[in-house]
């Protein structure tokens, strides 16, 4: 079964993409309030995302936020 994919769609998927990808940079860089905009940003985006929603776990671990967030 295909599936079409709205441009807006798609537009979503590359600018999520874009976010996760400057998350993962400032986090290498240690900026770590900085990753969590943007990994915040990248689920606004495409809330399912397995690997933003991985990272910032990763992220609010290590600030020291062990709280539930929805």
């Amino acid at each position: 079964m295909a599936t079409l994919v709205s441009a807006q769609d798609a537009s979503r998927v590359v600018s999520s993409e874009q976010a996760f990808a400057r998350g993962v940079e400032l986090q290498e860089h240690g900026d770590l309030e900085g990753a969590r905009k943007a990994y915040e940003e990248s689920l606004q985006m495409v809330p399912r995302r397995a690997d933003a929603l991985s990272n910032l776990g990763i992220v609010f671990a290590h600030l020291g936020d062990t709280q539930v967030h929805r």
